[in-house]
């Protein structure tokens, strides 16, 4: 044996471990900061936490003042926000640090639970490496921002291998740390924590797991997984009557039942998004799902038939849904990642048994080299894309023109419609006591302007509206926004007569 093929055995096991940490690390968190907080649902849950840690009323959420009853989820993650803001204060790092820790022990959990479960840490080290290079985990709305599905997926990841656990072991323990995480991931994001529950039933099903069906232990960890939401649902209905009705709507009949959100996507939306968000790796997971059920390993042949159903069936209710959106499905792919591995692994011993050792290692490096550079510049144009939305806009330009405007005026900022976005990054004005105003862009606040009156709007359309009531004084051109003046109104007769954008 070449001292190449050697290496990788004679390797200490924790450089191992600490450099595949880091390099989780990176791949999760690199370029992340180049994005400001989403509209859609991040700034929400973000204003959610800065009012918890402000108010410690750690029971009813609020927005902008009020009790929120739209986002309705249970709040563990916006108390691990809220917790974050307490000690390292407001900021766009402190809102997607538990995010961004549920998103690495995701990874390294599947590298824990291959070296430990299925005997093989390199095994892990490939699946950790996989999913990190997926875009189906690594995206928008998912890993990389503080949504609730990171911290589900991790919470979810955790229940379906401390299950698959004790069905191989049938010790208790692992029944009732799965139990554990379906409790947090419950009052993670509630209805979606229930998805996966048919797949493990199903293994359930199978001759040599039939008789844990028997077993009392099973039915109250079945009991203690559901409690916690329970006792907050109670303690929440009674601070704010209301709340069930409406959680009931936003996140459990509602959602499943009806379109209630803009995303009429086809049935078929989750299969062709499985093949776009493994990328290469789809390869490998067929490969692998027809090579796992053919290992000699009996534990691998097992837990490639159990991730196959769970993942086949997840797929199959998240579909049979009417709201359907990319990141319902983030908790399948660490099981994805899992099969690809078992794929990939087999690919590099058929490799080395023909070519040299040296070789196979280098080229399988530049694989996933090459998978999770494209997936960074992809990000990278995603975000670029994100800050020419228009409701990014406004987080975007803030600063600048918090430079421009005196700080003892009043500004007046106009947009259309829901911004969370630009709430959150108001909160520094905030805090420095300076004056200002956010108002939408309806008639009867177009109306409250005054002459003299000094207005910040984004967006061309918007700031044609304005000149449609006023005369303006553009005082400066900031991107794609404007920071103007109010001159005069303009005379009834004219007043809603299109004009043409400002000069830049």
């Amino acid at each position: 044996m070449s001292a190449a093929s050697r290496l990788p055995q004679s390797f200490p096991r924790f450089w191992q471990t600490i450099i595949l940490f880091l390099v989780v690390v990176l791949a999760l968190t690199w370029g992340t900061w180049e994005l400001s907080l989403l509209n859609y649902d991040e700034a929400r849950l973000a204003l959610n936490a800065v009012a918890m840690a402000r108010r410690g009323d750690w029971l009813v959420t609020y927005y902008r003042g009020l009790p929120d009853l739209w986002n309705t989820k249970p709040p563990l993650l916006i108390w691990l926000q809220a917790l974050s803001i307490r000690v390292l204060g407001i900021s766009e790092f402190s809102v997607r640090l538990p995010s961004m820790v549920a998103s690495v022990a995701t990874a390294m959990l599947l590298y824990y639970f291959a070296g430990r479960v299925l005997r093989s840490w390199k095994l892990g080290a490939l699946a950790a490496l996989i999913l990190v290079t997926s875009k189906g985990f690594n995206w928008l709305h998912m890993a990389r921002t503080a949504d609730y599905d990171a911290l589900l997926t991790c919470w979810l990841t955790g229940l379906g291998l401390a299950f698959f656990t004790w069905l191989r072991t049938n010790q208790p323990r692992y029944l009732w740390l799965a139990a554990g995480f379906e409790a947090l991931a419950l009052l993670t994001k509630c209805a979606a924590a229930v998805l996966p529950l048919p797949g493990l039933a199903m293994a359930l099903l199978w001759p040599i797991w039939q008789p844990r069906w028997r077993q009392p232990a099973l039915y109250g960890a079945a009991v203690a997984a559901v409690l916690p939401l329970l006792a907050f649902y109670w303690l929440r209905e009674a601070a704010g009557p209301g709340y069930l009705a409406a959680t009931w709507y936003n996140d459990w009949a509602g959602r499943y039942t009806q379109l209630i959100i803009n995303s009429d996507n086809p049935w078929w939306f989750y299969l062709l998004w499985l093949v776009l968000g493994s990328g290469v790796w789809v390869v490998w997971l067929v490969l692998g799902i027809y090579q796992g059920l053919r290992e000699p390993e009996p534990v691998r042949r097992e837990f490639t038939r159990f991730a196959a159903v769970y993942v086949g069936l997840g797929l199959l209710l998240i579909s049979v849904a009417r709201s359907r959106l990319a990141w319902y499905s983030t908790p399948l792919f660490p099981f994805t990642s899992l099969l690809a591995a078992l794929g990939l692994a087999a690919s590099i011993r058929w490799a080395r048994a023909r070519w040299s050792p040296v070789i196979v290692t280098a080229a399988t490096a530049l694989l996933f080299t090459g998978a999770g550079s494209y997936l960074l510049l992809a990000l990278h144009s995603k975000a670029q894309d994100e800050a020419k939305n228009f409701q990014a806009r406004y987080a975007h330009h803030l600063p600048e023109v918090a430079r421009l405007h005196p700080s003892n005026e009043r500004l007046t900022i106009l947009y259309e419609r829901y911004n969370a976005s630009l709430h959150f990054y108001l909160l520094p004005w905030d805090a420095a006591h300076r004056p200002y105003r956010a108002l939408t862009l309806t008639p009867a606040h177009l109306r409250q302007l005054q002459p003299g009156e000094k207005v910040f709007v984004c967006v061309d359309k918007y700031a044609a509206r304005l000149q449609q009531h006023y005369v303006v004084k553009q005082l400066a051109a900031i991107g794609p926004c404007y920071y103007l003046q109010i001159v005069a109104r303009r005379p009834a007769a004219t007043a809603g007569a299109p004009m043409g954008v400002l000069a830049r």
